[in-house]
C-alpha cells in the first residue's frame, strides 16, 4: 500500500531521520517516543522509548497499561500518519501543525503479556491496516529490546515481511499486542467550530 510521496519542504522522506519532537505536537512530559529506527512510507514503522521513573511514579513501579497504548499510538498511528499525509498533501511540518490535530479514536484490542518496568528499553513496531480520507488504522505490538542490541544495527536490514512477522531475536521479550489503533487529522477550525456550536447549544438549555 506503499505510495510515490510527493516533496515536503521540512520533512524527510523517512521518520528515521526526523526529531520526534518536531513530529508529534506533544509537549516534553507527554512524549513518549525517543528516536525512529526504522520506517517505510505509507506501510508502518519501528520507535524507541526507554522506561523512566517519573512514567511510573505512584504506580507500582511498573509503566501504566493506558501508556503502553499511548507510545504504540504516538509511535506508530500518529507519527507514521502525519508523515503519510503531509507528504501526500504536500504540507510542511509547521502548516499541519498550526492547521491539524492528529485525534486518537480508539483501539480495538489489546492484550498485555508482560510489564514494562524503569529502564526497559521499549520498541514499538506497526503498520497500517486502513489508510484514507486522512484516517489510519494499525496493528502492532510492543517489545522490551535488552540495551546489548544497536538499534540501528538490528533495523538495518529490516522490511514489509520482517515487520509483518514481528522478526526480531528471541530475547526481545513481548510486552503488548495492540489491533484497531486508530486515529485521524482533524481541522483545528472544525473543531473550533463544533466546540462554538456545542457552547450555543448549552447555553440556549
Amino acid at each position: 500500500m506503499t505510495d510515490k510521496l510527493a516533496p515536503s519542504s521540512n520533512l524527510t522522506d523517512s521518520l528515521v531521520d526526523c526529531r520526534p519532537q518536531d513530529i508529534l505536537p506533544h509537549g516534553p512530559s507527554k512524549l513518549f517516543v525517543d528516536s525512529y529506527v526504522w520506517h517505510q512510507p505509507g506501510l508502518g514503522g519501528a520507535a524507541a522509548y526507554t522506561v523512566t521513573d517519573e512514567d511510573v511514579k505512584d504506580h507500582f513501579g511498573i509503566l501504566r497499561g493506558v501508556d503502553h497504548i499511548e507510545f504504540f499510538g504516538q509511535a506508530i498511528t500518529v507519527s507514521c500518519g502525519i508523515h503519510y499525509i503531509a507528504h501526500k498533501e504536500g504540507w510542511t511540518l509547521e502548516q499541519l501543525h498550526r492547521e491539524v490535530l492528529f485525534l486518537f479514536l480508539g483501539v480495538g484490542e489489546v492484550r498485555f503479556r508482560s510489564q514494562a518496568d524503569v529502564g526497559d528499553r521499549l520498541v514499538a513496531l506497526g503498520y497500517f491496516t486502513f489508510h484514507k480520507f486522512r484516517q489510519g488504522i494499525t496493528d502492532g505490538r510492543i517489545y522490551a529490546v535488552p540495551k546489548h542490541y544497536d538499534l540501528e544495527e538490528l533495523f538495518s536490514e529490516f522490511n514489509e515481511e520482517r515487520l509483518r512477522s514481528y522478526d526480531l531475536p528471541e530475547d526481545c521479550r513481548l510486552v503488548t499486542e495492540l489491533f484497531g489503533t486508530t486515529g485521524k487529522l482533524v481541522k483545528k477550525s472544525k473543531l473550533e467550530a463544533k466546540r462554538l456550536h456545542a457552547g450555543k447549544e448549552n447555553s440556549e438549555l
